[in-house]
């Protein structure tokens, strides 16, 4: 059984946010709004849906025997361990960062990091990387911070 909210298939393959679960002698009939077209107040009978049907919350898609291979599985578990792990460190510089660094910020970095004491004031023009180079080393953005 889906609820108000769930988006469900028909077996023709167009879709529909369900708003209203009726039931009339034991079938379910879903009532809601279809995504492609925006028609309100489309009724959907149970025998109608798809024959593949895709579960979004995790409970339901155990409930119903979608289970995942052992090695997805296990891979998400790697994942999340990984991820977990990293963020108990007690510094890491920029977590998750999706950058490329410039040969210059990576200058900067070593030469701040090379220093007993690291004081700096990271000054350029607007745009060239100075929030990377400040979160790229944990020297450096200790550094930064405590100025």
């Amino acid at each position: 059984m889906f609820n108000p909210g769930d988006t469900i298939t028909s077996h023709d393959g167009w879709q529909m946010q369900v708003e209203e679960v009726k039931e009339e002698n034991g079938l379910l009939t879903y009532i809601g709004t279809r995504l492609d077209t925006e028609e309100s107040g489309v009724a959907l009978r149970e025998v109608f849906l798809d024959s593949k049907l895709v579960f979004s919350k995790p409970q339901d898609r155990l409930f119903a025997g979608q289970i995942d291979r052992m090695d997805r599985f296990a891979l998400r578990y790697r994942a999340r361990k990984y991820s977990s792990e990293q963020f108990r460190m007690p510094y890491s510089g920029l977590r998750g960062q999706r950058t490329s660094l410039i040969p210059h910020q990576l200058n900067i970095a070593h030469d701040v990091g090379r220093r007993h004491a690291p004081r700096v004031l990271l000054a350029d023009e607007v745009g060239l990387g100075k929030t990377i180079e400040a979160g790229d080393d944990p020297a450096s953005a200790t550094a930064l911070w405590r100025c």
